[in-house]
């Protein structure tokens, strides 16, 4: 379900993502039938004029007979008075079924409440009278005298600490001899989380298929089963989807169940991979997606484990499939594979991590990537989506290992990406008609592919932006910008700021048509770059004296951003400390006041006369595009003081994710101290060692921040009091937002940090002349 689904009216409304799953049940999976938004919405419209309907119909006998509740047979008796009696079947069918289900959730609520015993003390009892145990559950499942039961045994029974309780449960689930249902959240409340993963979440995701899930659905809730370790490793399959899919829902999903979920799938984790190893593969995935956004260690361990395994079944060989996999099982294997290698690569350039297994480098992974079947577009877009990922990654590598940016880099890697782009197929073209024809969640992850090709385009200009700040700590504004030749860098950034206006397109269309969802984080990392792009955009034209009229646009494209950032905010920490931190430069961006003698290095660009010194490098070029975008790397004489400050400030938001190279963390080439240190390494001790994986003993992240050459601030302070006026220079940076770190953070990411910062720019305001 959308985050935003309902409005005021929510007593008015219907589920628009449980709509559309149904119309998708009832329509012919091949029969090339659409179903489109404006029919959906009316199809919702229709059923809830039907329930008023019947609702005021039902009120008005139920008044008649003088109750005050309106009972079923009101509900029938209206149907019949108004001409639906050929409903009136199906709904008492209806009415008796939920009857029961309700009679089994409340009976199966009270036996351990009733009970009168603790998660602590049945645990207790587990480990001194195991037989006696099995007598108590017994009883309890068969509403036999479970309490006297317990009473007699009382004197031998020790409370144990109730913080312990989930410890408590999951000894249960290891040791005891009992019925697993025990341990999962209700039925509805599990279909509910599992419909919620396969509605909301992206076809890339879904590393299990439908048909399992719900097979393993059956086999705990609706068959009686032996416990066996097939079945625990079902239990982990399908706590795993779940509890994914319940933070999709956070609004009827609350946090202690999503949880519980979590820590109940990855503890049957090591039997999945004993018993089920492939399936423990696309368990991992699945982990590795619920930690990304707030343990990232612990995510891209996962991610790593799972391409350990894939490559001890030779699952990354496309070519080469074992005859003991079936050719289905192959390609769900190869999805997931492709789906590791998405989380891989993308962490790696967003985070700046670098992989240590040998094999996560090599050249053959693109050409494994190739899908197996041209006509499954939803194969086809993940594939597309890894392969576009590993090129970001790319980038991060070229920026870790040359110290200064070339141009033969820049026009290598625009190469790279032009030809990826030059082969998607036309189908996978934005803009095409094609797309109508297809599911939501496909069109929508081709726009979120299109997204990951427009952030690796705008990663390559952050790598741009960090050389501009190395050449402005060297020269100053009287010095050279020393990026030789311009045509390549300035090319690369009219490029990125057009990818973050594109991007800006996107996620405000994706937001207009319930398509956002508020924990995503591909959205939410894409749209505070593409933001933070397109704000400096128009601070450089405010420098340089561009008319209103010619920064407008992107100012305008910078506030879709932050509608979105703050729609995600509501509910994620990480979007509402990145509108926070736009918000404010937005604010003095838009509260600027044109004065066509403001600056005297007044850029004019419609008849390609930009004034000259004798030191500026970028001087008018013939191709009509590149001078038009020549502001953005340049830092015009005699240029306002504040509007200059904040113009670096937003470079150094550009290359903040990259971290901190002075810090202790973040400075080590190997991350094994601090992964030592890390609390959540002794989640999966045992899951390693299965796959012959020693964490502690290898290089599992490279991190060599000294290659980064970001220049710290003091080095920006010298440069500018060397050649401007006194403080003009003075970025006004607190603490928390120091030059070359993301968030302010030291750690290598900086996520889990982002909610307890403070706004750098709230205490400067007066920096900007407010």
């Amino acid at each position: 379900m959308s985050d935003h689904e309902f409005g005021a009216n929510d007593d008015l409304s219907l589920p628009k993502a449980t709509v559309q799953k149904i119309v998708g049940e009832i329509l012919p999976p091949h029969g090339g039938v659409a179903f489109a938004k404006e029919a959906r919405d009316l199809l919702i419209e229709c059923c809830v004029e039907f329930i008023t309907l019947i609702s005021s119909e039902a009120n008005e006998i139920s008044e008649k007979e003088a109750k005050k509740t309106i009972a079923c047979d009101h509900i029938t008796k209206a149907l019949e008075q108004l001409g639906f009696s050929d409903y009136v079947p199906a709904v008492l069918e209806a009415a008796a079924e939920h009857k029961e289900v309700q009679k089994g959730r409340e009976k199966k609520a009270d036996k351990f409440a009733n009970s009168g015993m603790s998660m602590e003390e049945l645990a207790r009892l587990q480990e001194e009278h195991p037989e006696q145990l099995s007598t108590i559950l017994n009883s309890i499942r068969d509403d036999d005298d479970a309490v006297g039961a317990i009473e007699s045994l009382a004197s031998q029974t020790v409370a144990l600490n109730r913080q312990d309780e989930q410890y408590g449960l999951l000894l249960l689930a290891n040791k005891l001899t009992c019925d697993l249902r025990l341990l999962l959240p209700e039925a509805p409340v599990m279909m509910r989380a599992v419909n919620s993963f396969f509605s909301c979440s992206g076809k890339l995701f879904h590393v299990f298929s439908e048909t399992y899930i719900l097979q393993c659905y059956r086999a705990i809730f609706d068959e009686s089963q032996a416990l066996s370790e097939l079945l625990k490793a079902k239990v982990c399959c399908l706590a795993a989807v779940a509890a994914v899919g319940a933070q999709y829902s956070p609004d009827t999903i609350s946090k202690e169940v999503e949880v519980g979920l979590y820590n109940l799938a990855r503890h049957f984790l090591e039997v999945t991979i004993e018993h089920e190893p492939l399936h423990a593969i696309k368990a991992c995935a699945l982990f590795a997606q619920y930690n990304i956004m707030n343990k990232e260690m612990v995510s891209l361990t996962y991610v790593e484990t799972g391409l350990s395994m894939c490559h001890i079944y030779g699952i990354n060989n496309r070519a080469l499939r074992p005859d003991s996999i079936p050719s289905v099982e192959w390609r769900d294997l190869r999805n997931t594979w492709r789906t590791l290698i998405f989380f891989s690569s993308w962490l790696s350039s967003t985070l700046g991590y670098i992989s240590g297994n040998a094999w996560s480098a090599e050249k053959r992974v693109l050409a494994d990537l190739k899908f197996d079947d041209a006509d499954n577009i939803t194969e086809v877009v993940q594939t597309e989506m890894a392969r576009i990922c590993l090129l970001k990654a790319e980038i991060l590598r070229m920026h870790l290992v040359f110290k200064d940016l070339t141009s033969l880099a820049v026009e290598t890697i625009r190469g790279d990406l032009q030809s990826w782009y030059g082969e998607l197929p036309e189908s996978m073209r934005l803009g095409v008609t094609a797309h109508e024809d297809l599911p939501v969640g496909t069109k929508r992850s081709i726009l979120h592919l299109h997204m990951l090709y427009l952030g690796a385009i705008m990663l390559l200009y952050r790598r741009v932006a960090t050389q501009f700040l190395q050449s402005y700590a060297v020269g100053g504004l009287g010095g050279s910008l020393h990026l030789h030749p311009r045509e390549a860098f300035v090319q690369q950034s009219a490029e990125a700021v057009l990818a973050a206006s594109t991007s800006a397109s996107i996620v405000k269309l994706l937001l207009d048509d319930d398509g956002v969802f508020k924990h995503c984080w591909l959205v939410i990392f894409q749209t505070y770059t593409a933001c933070t792009i397109l704000l400096h955009s128009v601070i450089q034209k405010q420098l340089h004296g561009f008319e209103p009229s010619r920064w407008q646009d992107d100012l305008e494209r910078a506030e879709d951003c932050l509608s979105v950032l703050a729609f995600c905010g509501s509910q994620d920490r990480v979007a509402e400390q990145f509108h926070e931190q736009l918000e404010t430069i937005y604010q003095t961006a838009s509260a600027y006041v044109f004065s066509s003698e403001s600056n005297g290095a007044f850029m004019e660009t419609d008849d390609q006369s930009i004034p000259l010194r004798a030191d500026n490098p970028f001087t008018p070029m013939d191709d009509v595009g590149e001078a038009n975008y020549a502001y953005l790397l340049d830092i015009p004489p005699q240029a306002n003081d504040s509007l200059v400050k904040l113009s670096f400030i937003l470079l150094m938001m550009l290359g903040q994710p990259f971290g901190d190279r002075g810090a202790k963390e973040a400075a080590e080439v190997n991350l094994k101290e601090h992964w030592l240190a890390d609390p959540s390494r002794y989640e999966y001790p045992q899951m390693a060692e299965r796959v012959d994986w020693n964490i502690e003993n290898r290089r599992m992240f490279q991190w060599d921040l000294s290659k980064l050459n970001i220049p710290p601030l003091e080095a920006m302070k010298v440069a500018g009091e060397s050649s401007s006026s006194e403080g003009a220079l003075d970025l006004g940076l607190s603490d928390s937002m120091s030059a070359g770190t993301f968030l302010g953070s030291s750690e290598p990411s900086g996520w889990t940090s982002a909610a307890s910062l403070a706004n750098p720019l709230r205490d400067n305001e007066n920096m900007w002349g407010k």
